[in-house]
């Protein structure tokens, strides 16, 4: 910028803060008394930035928010979760309406190309599907150097046995138990116990550390409102609805909210650690600062292996599973025709209470 047009950008701030004071606004006066172009002076206070402006100014995203950004961006891909095109849009609008709450951000088709223009050291590529089979065949290596990474930052961060937590979720039919084991006389008799299966779709949520302590759960049932009755028999169980029955955005950041709450008073160390799988609701902008920001740790499992290494996965659900089976047979055995909704959160209580008997009572 000249210094003529720097000298000039200066008396026309000054100006524009002269108008902000005027109870009567005159441009063609005040400009006059600035000795600034008139058409100029009207530009900007009609709102048009200023050409010798940073040029950052007409972005959506300020300095600190696109630093945030790239920093997410990185986060997520030092950790193997590369993000997709649609969860940059997303936290984009995301990030915008966190700085402005009383507006409805719009981001336009071709901001994200403009934006990877700006940012040449990040690059889109194909992300190929593999056969299923050709992902489960894990190789060693890649397990050996997770766990050599896990116990890096448990050494680095300090973590406590007790600050150590897995987190993941289990879905259940709510009607629909497992096949349970017998003990007879005639292994070639037909024995079958029948229910009116309900198929309806329920999530839960589960948090345990190494020391057996577990956080509240989270119910997420596959219906559009709660109704009070449901509250009745649940001690401190946490109930949400969707119309999938599946965890989404909203609720996986509402749950490390209450993750945080539940553990915050018991943490021995100054960082806790949280293991859990790279679904999509864990790698959002807001979850993974809300995290930074309370000092809780995510470490993430390699791809694909929830049913090698996600302890809750191997040791835990099954169990989980078998106690919800159990239920739905003692329901059924005193007639209930169909195990609702309302039958399922009556018992989740009294399933959680057996999972945590049948860890804690020692080995014979």
């Amino acid at each position: 910028m000249s210094s003529m047009n720097l000298e000039i950008e200066k008396r026309i701030e000054k100006a524009i803060e002269d108008l902000h004071s005027q109870s009567r606004t005159n441009i063609a006066k005040t400009a006059r008394d600035f000795n600034v172009p008139y058409q100029r002076l009207k530009a900007r206070w009609n709102g048009r930035n200023s050409k010798f402006q940073p040029r950052y100014a007409d972005r959506k995203l300020d300095p600190a928010q696109e630093k945030a950004f790239c920093d997410w961006i990185d986060y997520n891909d030092q950790n193997g979760k590369s993000v997709k095109r649609a969860q940059i849009l997303a936290t984009a609008i995301s990030t915008l309406q966190q700085s402005n709450p009383s507006e409805s951000p719009h981001i336009g088709e071709k901001w994200l190309k403009r934006w990877l223009e700006r940012h040449p050291e990040y690059r889109t590529r194909r992300r190929k599907s593999l056969d299923i089979e050709r992902l489960l065949a894990q190789d060693k290596n890649v397990i050996q150097e997770w766990f050599s990474r896990y116990q890096a930052a448990i050494d680095q961060y300090g973590i406590q046995p007790e600050d150590l937590y897995n987190f993941d979720e289990t879905g259940f039919q709510i009607g629909v138990g497992k096949d349970q084991w017998i003990v007879t006389r005639d292994p070639r008799r037909k024995i079958v116990a029948g229910n009116r299966t309900n198929r309806e779709y329920v999530t839960v949520v589960e948090a345990v550390s190494t020391d057996g302590f577990s956080t509240p759960p989270l119910i997420i049932l596959n219906v559009r409102q709660l109704q009070n009755r449901w509250f009745e028999d649940l001690i401190d169980e946490r109930i949400a609805v969707t119309d999938s029955g599946y965890i989404n955005d909203l609720l996986a950041y509402q749950w490390i909210q209450l993750f945080e709450k539940s553990t915050r008073l018991r943490t021995k160390g100054i960082w806790r650690m949280l293991i859990c799988d790279g679904f999509g609701s864990h790698l959002t902008y807001e979850f993974i600062k809300f995290c930074e920001d309370k000092k809780v740790l995510l470490f993430f499992l390699p791809p694909h292996t929830s049913h090698l290494l996600q302890p809750l996965d191997v040791g835990v659900f099954n169990v989980y599973k078998h106690y919800h089976s159990e239920a739905i047979e003692a329901a059924t055995i005193t007639g209930c025709m169909k195990f609702s909704k309302q039958d399922f959160l009556a018992a989740i209580s009294e399933i959680r209470k057996n999972l945590q008997i049948t860890y804690n009572s020692p080995r014979v």
